[in-house]
C-alpha cells in the first residue's frame, strides 16, 4: 500500500514552482527601481523605470484591503500615515515596495495588475484593483521620496524630516539637474545663483580672500569653490552660512 502511494505521488517539479531568480530578503529601496546594482538603480530612479519583478512576485489577495486603503489616499491626493507592524520575514518591505510601484506605475504596472487579477476569478469586477484604481492613479503625477532608515539607528542625529528632505533633493537633482529649494539655505542659494551674483560677486570675492573674516566660517577658500558648494545639496549649507 505504501509503495502504491509513493508511486502515485506527483514529482516535486509538478508541486513546487521555483522562479528563475529567487529573492531571499527584500530591501525596500533596492526593489522599487529596476536594476541589479546601485548604479543601475540610480539610473532607473532618474528615468522612472520600476522593478516589475517586485510586483510579479507579490500576492494581492492577502493584503487587498490594505492596498485599497493606501491607493484611496493616493487617488484623493490626501496625506495619510500608516503604521506597519508584523513579524520578521512576512513581507513588510515587499508590500511597501509594491505600494510605491502602484503609486508610481503607468500602463506596464497596471497591465501586470490586470493579469494577476485575471488569475483570481473569484475576485469580482467590483473588487479588482485595476478596475478601482488604474485610471485614478495613472492620472496622478507622483514625486517619489522612497528611502529606508535601515542601519541608521543610533548613527546620526538627524531628524526624520531631514532624511525626507535629503531624498527629495536627491531625486529632484537627479531628474532635473537643479537643486530643490526646500530650506532657507536652499532659497538663499537659489537667489544668489539667479540674481544676487550680479550685485555681490565682487564683494564676496573680497570677503572670501580675507582670512580674518573667514576664520570661524566654513572652509570655502575660493569663489569657484563657493559656487560649487551652492550647487551641491551636501555642501549648500556651508555656502549659505558664508553668504549670510
Amino acid at each position: 500500500m505504501a509503495t502504491l502511494l509513493v508511486e502515485m505521488r506527483k514529482p516535486l517539479k509538478e508541486i513546487i514552482y521555483v522562479p528563475p531568480k529567487v529573492t531571499s530578503v527584500y530591501s525596500l529601496v533596492q526593489h522599487v527601481w529596476a536594476g541589479d546594482s546601485e548604479d543601475e538603480r540610480r539610473q532607473a530612479k532618474k528615468e522612472g523605470r520600476l522593478r516589475l519583478e517586485t510586483l510579479q512576485e507579490f500576492y494581492l489577495e492577502p493584503v487587498r484591503n490594505y492596498l485599497n486603503r493606501f491607493l484611496e489616499m493616493v487617488a484623493a491626493s490626501e496625506g495619510q500615515g500608516f503604521w506597519l507592524q508584523a513579524e520578521f520575514g512576512v513581507g513588510k518591505s515587499h508590500m511597501l515596495a509594491v505600494e510605491a510601484i502602484l503609486a508610481l506605475g503607468g500602463s506596464e504596472v497596471w497591465s501586470l495588475v490586470r493579469a494577476k487579477e485575471d488569475e483570481t476569478p473569484e475576485v469580482g469586477p467590483g473588487r479588482r484593483l485595476d478596475n478601482l484604481w488604474a485610471d485614478k492613479i495613472s492620472r496622478k503625477r507622483i514625486f517619489p521620496v522612497i528611502f529606508s532608515l535601515e542601519g541608521i539607528g543610533g548613527t546620526e542625529n538627524a531628524k526624520l524630516e531631514d532624511f525626507i528632505l535629503k531624498e527629495a533633493q536627491d531625486v529632484h537633482q537627479l531628474r532635473t539637474h537643479r537643486p530643490l529649494p526646500v530650506t532657507p539655505d536652499d532659497y538663499l542659494a537659489d537667489w544668489y545663483l539667479n540674481e544676487g551674483h550680479e550685485d555681490y560677486e565682487k564683494s564676496l570675492r573680497t570677503f572670501l580672500a580675507d582670512r580674518r573674516l573667514m576664520e570661524r566660517l566654513p572652509n570655502v577658500a575660493t569663489y569657484d569653490t563657493f559656487i560649487n558648494y551652492l550647487n551641491s545639496p551636501d555642501d549648500r549649507r556651508d555656502a549659505a552660512t558664508v553668504l549670510r
